[in-house]
């Protein structure tokens, strides 16, 4: 079902997150599953294609379990420090949610600098 809304099921382990943070505490099980395929894909290296966004939502969700000090959460965190969409400030809409016919897409740069600002909020 993730993929008819979503192109990456990375996307929906953020909202599980969120709501295991919220209170949800039955999502706890999902923890190490979420965290060994968050470091089987990756940092995408290229801030500048379309995924840029599932880095800042792949360290969102490792935050939202408590394993930002992990050393995936830091290679995340130095990531997102290092990236030059912080300093220049040149947000862009990156494809957050989907249609079901991919006819047409959602995303917009107030989302991805709302949620970078919370991924490095702390």
């Amino acid at each position: 079902l993730f993929r008819s809304y979503y192109d990456h099921k990375l996307y929906v382990y953020h909202h599980i997150s969120r709501a295991y943070k919220e209170g949800i505490k039955d999502f706890h099980v999902l923890k190490d599953l979420f965290l060994d395929e968050i470091k089987i894909r990756g940092i995408i290296e290229n801030g500048n294609n379309e995924f840029y966004l599932l880095n800042v939502l792949n360290y969102l969700t490792l935050k939202n379990y408590g394993l930002e000090n992990s050393s995936t959460g830091k290679e995340f965190r130095d990531f997102l420090n290092q990236n030059t969409l912080l300093q220049s400030g040149n947000w862009k809409p990156y494809k957050y949610w989907t249609s079901k016919q991919r006819s047409w897409w959602a995303g917009s740069a107030e989302l991805t600098a709302a949620l970078y600002l919370e991924a490095l909020y702390n």
